[in-house]
């Protein structure tokens, strides 16, 4: 058991390295924009909120919170927690569970109009008339794409460590995990002895701290279950098709914080360039120190980012 967490952590470990050094700069943006496919059929989103108790009504619109590929609402959690208490509780915050992630429902299709099309699906469940979008990483992609397609439902978008352009290098290390953690076996049950501890409560403390964000853990008397929180093999399948970004331009001027977080202090005007094709008074901020998890990286200067731009009159 010990040996596959090690195996996992370390590939976890080299996944954020390569994507680290393949990105010319880390980032996160804020946006609008999107149009409507009729054809295909949204899932249910599993989300949590973070909300006054006391009271249903919040001065400004939710901020919906999109995670990256392979990770899932729980890594938001803390995060949400305090953006929350940052924003002095002016908007509720919802941590959502994506397409074949996490608590959502599992399904054979994934492609990035599926997953704009179960946000606008959320959304309308909660008859919402604008959000705020904080995405991070393949969940920044989504964001993007939805800003794009729906202008007029997004009032602030954050993007965090992705840019819009094709995505294909970066995703390859994406696929390359997914490949390497396909031949680990996590579906299995093993008698408990194999935990040895002075005591059984002792050992499920010791399985819940070794279980990650991304598995799935059950545990019965005589035996434990693990399996991906994921869809593995449709993500395997389908995430060199999702790396794509279609060549739309926006027209939109409502507020747009694009904030680029690097390690060192990268020349920025190619990604300025870019994203402003898409989102012309894009805003940019860097944060020293930081890797792909920004959020986690430097909570800090993040959440101190995030919410002078939210708290910004429009």
């Amino acid at each position: 058991m010990s040996s596959f967490y090690h195996k996992f952590k370390v590939l976890l470990h080299s996944f954020n390295e390569s994507h680290r050094l393949s990105n010319i700069v880390r980032h996160l943006c804020i946006a609008a924009k999107g149009p409507n496919n009729e054809n295909l059929i949204p899932v249910e989103l599993s989300y949590a909120s973070y909300e006054n108790q006391t009271t249903q009504t919040h001065k400004y619109p939710p901020i919906l919170i999109l995670h990256g590929y392979l990770a899932s609402k729980r890594n938001w959690g803390g995060t949400a927690k305090r953006l929350f208490n940052e924003i002095n509780s002016q908007r509720k915050v919802l941590t959502i569970d994506m397409r074949n992630h996490g608590d959502t429902i599992h399904s054979n299709e994934h492609t990035n109009s599926h997953l704009v099309e179960d946000l606008r699906h959320f959304i309308q469940q909660f008859q919402l008339n604008t959000v705020a979008l904080l995405g991070h990483s393949y969940g920044g992609l989504i964001s993007m794409l939805f800003a794009l397609f729906y202008p007029d439902i997004v009032e602030k978008l954050i993007i965090v460590d992705i840019i819009p352009i094709d995505q294909t290098e970066n995703f390859r290390h994406v696929r390359a995990v997914l490949d390497t953690i396909s031949k680990i076996t996590v579906n299995t049950h093993r008698p408990n002895r194999e935990f040895p501890s002075r005591n059984a409560e002792e050992e499920s403390q010791q399985r819940r701290e070794v279980v990650p964000f991304n598995t799935t853990y059950s545990e019965r008397k005589w035996k434990y279950s693990i399996s991906w929180r994921f869809n593995l093999e449709v993500l395997r399948k389908h995430v060199l098709e999702t790396a794509s970004f279609p060549e739309i331009k926006g027209s939109k001027t409502s507020p747009i914080l694009n904030n680029t977080f690097q390690q060192l202090n990268f020349a920025t005007s190619k990604v300025q360039v870019t994203t402003k094709q898409y989102f012309p008074t894009a805003e940019f901020r860097y944060v020293q120190g930081a890797g792909h998890s920004v959020h986690a990286d430097k909570p800090t200067q993040f959440l101190e980012i995030c919410s002078e731009f939210l708290n910004r009159e429009s």
